[in-house]
């Protein structure tokens, strides 16, 4: 898998993640739930393209 694929299917998993916390009930618990899916979900994919754009090793650590 290169880097443009990965780039792609991290970003396809947090929109389903996204698609999927929409569906969640409207309650205390499911608002709870929804919020912290769409965090976890979307910074996989902000941390890879992070990642990408690092100039030297040390600022991809």
């Amino acid at each position: 898998m290169d880097a443009k694929e990965l780039k792609k299917r991290t970003k396809e998993f947090a929109h389903r993640s996204v698609k999927l916390a929409i569906t969640l009930p409207k309650t205390e618990l499911g608002t709870h739930i929804r919020k912290q899916l769409i965090r976890c979900a979307t910074s996989v994919a902000a941390n890879y393209r992070a990642t990408l754009l690092a100039q030297t090793k040390a600022a991809f650590y």
